[in-house]
């Protein structure tokens, strides 16, 4: 009889306890909604070029983010410099951005391990504190781009319905549809967002993210538009997508190449493109009017991603081995061994 008592009590236990479990869950994300630090100036979260190229390194606050790629694209920080490399989270990530306080990521894939970040994690969207603690997601979706504009992230994504571009708070507050059409937010200037139209046209479009609405500023026929200064730098899609900019205040185009180029980076003046050839494919390096073209090095390299210092790139299908170049400094491309030691001591 006893024993029949405490199996109707059972359920009623169990009931109350995931019931309180719910609740301190709550409070404890209440609480740290209330806490949430917001960006305290104007920030864009990364740069329009790393973006295009997946995003692998982010340079912000003095110091670089990167999917090292000796650690299965994990989260690694360094100086500008390449000193003092640590590792900051365990989860194979890209499309890395960073604000005042947090980091913004697409995971790659489902993790189970606890890792340095404390954290058991989806694939998806998500954000965490600079040290890698405090994750959050925010969608599972599959994300193809990201940028974090200000106090917002906005982002597009694919599932089973298609593709859907957002604006979200970044504390993860509700997020809001823009539209269903293919955009890239990868290119943030201020409160500006600029893309290229994908879905019926290929013309430079201007996304207000104060007033939320986007409109078309120039009738090009474009791909991945960088916007730098006077200066919309693209490639050029009916022209054997050589790379060209365009002045917004005069109306002129510039060819800086002629190349066919598979995708570009720039930042400090230089231009780093890969040239698309069946006999010579190269990575080039060039100033930003197409001056002192020189060749960085021979072959098919992707990924271009740059910081202050450095350019880094690896051979196309593979991740390893990275390669780095100073940006401005004398061409000698080569592995970047320190990403590699730091792996190695990392799981000493």
């Amino acid at each position: 009889m006893e024993g029949h008592k405490v199996r109707k009590k059972l359920p009623a236990i169990i009931g109350i306890t995931v019931l309180v479990a719910v609740i301190i869950l709550a409070v404890i994300f209440q609480i740290r909604k209330d806490t949430f630090k917001f960006n305290s100036s104007p920030v864009i979260g990364n740069t329009a070029g790393n973006i295009y190229n997946k995003g692998l390194v982010c340079e912000q606050g003095g110091k670089v983010y990167f999917a090292n790629p000796y650690d299965r694209n994990t989260l690694y920080r360094m100086n500008p410099d390449e000193t003092t490399i640590e590792k900051v989270l365990d989860v194979t990530m890209e499309l890395i951005n960073v604000d005042e306080n947090h980091i913004y990521y697409f995971q790659t894939s489902t993790s189970g391990a606890a890792g340095l970040g404390h954290m058991r994690s989806r694939a998806g969207i998500s954000r965490c504190d600079l040290d890698g603690h405090n994750g959050d997601n925010f969608t599972s979706d599959t994300a193809f781009c990201m940028l974090v504009v200000n106090n917002e992230l906005y982002y597009l994504v694919s599932n089973e319905t298609g593709p859907h571009f957002y604006r979200q708070p970044i504390d993860g507050g509700d997020a809001t549809l823009i539209s269903n059409e293919l955009i890239y937010p990868a290119c943030g200037i201020g409160n500006t967002i600029y893309y290229n139209g994908r879905t019926f046209d290929h013309e430079l479009y201007a996304f207000d993210t104060v007033s939320s609405t986007g409109q078309s500023i120039w009738p090009g026929n474009i791909w991945n538009p960088i916007v730098e200064g006077d200066y919309v730098y693209y490639m050029d899609v009916p022209n054997n997508y050589r790379l060209c900019r365009y002045s917004l205040t005069m109306g002129v185009i510039e060819v800086l190449t002629e190349d066919r180029i598979d995708m570009f980076n720039m930042g400090s003046g230089k231009i780093f493109y890969q040239k698309s050839s069946p006999t010579s494919p190269a990575l080039i390096r060039m100033n930003y009017d197409g001056s002192e073209k020189e060749i960085v090095a021979e072959g098919v390299f992707s990924d271009i991603n740059m910081t202050s210092h450095y350019v880094y790139f690896h051979p196309f299908g593979s991740d390893a081995p990275m390669y780095h170049n100073e940006v401005l400094g004398p061409i000698n491309p080569r592995p970047f061994e320190a990403a590699l030691i730091a792996t190695q001591n990392t799981k000493q």
